[in-house]
């Protein structure tokens, strides 16, 4: 298996506490010229917090200066929450207009994770479909597309895949996709039979890419863990990548590593653990141990 570096992004997550253009540079010194931006990388969600509040213009004299291209801006939090829908619309408006402008063709979407939530799984299922069928609208109206993100963790209120894609169906909006993510599929103890049997490949618009080392402390892993992916990885990124392929998946991935301590790293540490990464990710490897 060979992920061609075409097909491989860069998600702001990984680069904290950098400008922009800092950013665009450490992605095009791995030869990565695709990205995915964030609404989420200072207190504010304000669509302007996406792009550093540049002028528009600015913006995308510096993105072809790189010669980058924007995947989707992440994101859109608690999607399935109703009581979150008006602001959320708002939010989603802006964000959308956004993207036309600086020529990002989608949005993610991202559930709500609360241990205390009270509803059941029918009413989750039919308050997400609910939401998107009207976020679905606004979608349309920008011609964009929504990737939603299923997330692992036992608190979240969307932790499969396919809920997420039967709560697209149910929606009755054709521009919706799935994100999948390694991390949430290893949080969700999700198998390849499962996989297999309950997610339709060509639903995928996206996989998220991350690694963790092993753990000595029980407790469920956290965002703080996510690193980059190396040989000591418990994650078994390099068996879901193959699965995802196997299954004939065609589309990017983008490496979205989430913890503060990349902060402290220099553009050229982080370079080389992007290359060991990819590096790792094509290393030859069986797909059944993910079969359990």
């Amino acid at each position: 298996m060979t992920i061609q570096i075409e097909k491989i992004a860069l998600n702001r997550k990984v680069a904290q506490n950098r400008s922009l253009e800092s950013f665009f540079q450490l992605a095009t010194e791995v030869g990565i010229h695709q990205v995915e931006l964030r609404n989420d990388m200072t207190a504010s969600d304000h669509p302007e917090t996406v792009i550093d509040q540049m002028p528009i213009a600015a913006f995308n004299a510096l993105k072809a200066k790189y010669g980058m291209k924007i995947l989707t801006i992440n994101a859109l939090q608690q999607f399935n929450q109703p009581a979150k829908l008006v602001e959320n619309r708002q939010l989603l408006t802006g964000l959308a207009e956004l993207a036309v402008q600086i020529g990002s063709p989608a949005i993610i979407f991202v559930p709500e994770v609360n241990s205390q939530d009270s509803r059941t799984p029918q009413q989750r299922l039919e308050d997400a479909a609910h939401n998107l069928q009207v976020f679905g609208e606004i979608l349309a109206t920008y011609h964009l597309t929504g990737l939603v993100e299923p997330l692992g963790f036992m608190a979240s209120t969307l932790r499969y895949p396919w809920t997420a894609q039967q709560a697209i169906e149910l929606s009755g909006h054709t521009e919706f996709k799935l994100t999948i993510d390694t991390f949430h599929f290893f949080l969700a103890h999700i198998t390849a039979a499962q996989f297999k049997a309950n997610v339709d490949v060509r639903r995928i618009g996206l996989v998220h890419l991350s690694g963790i080392e092993p753990i000595h402390e029980l407790r469920e892993v956290l965002d703080e863990d996510r690193m980059f992916i190396t040989d000591r990885d418990i994650m078994q990124n390099v068996e879901q990548v193959q699965l995802f392929e196997s299954m004939g998946y065609k589309g990017n991935y983008s490496f979205e590593a989430f913890s503060t301590r990349l902060a402290a790293e220099s553009n050229q540490q982080l370079a080389h653990e992007i290359t060991t990464s990819i590096a790792q990710l094509n290393q030859p490897t069986a797909v059944s141990g993910l079969e359990v």
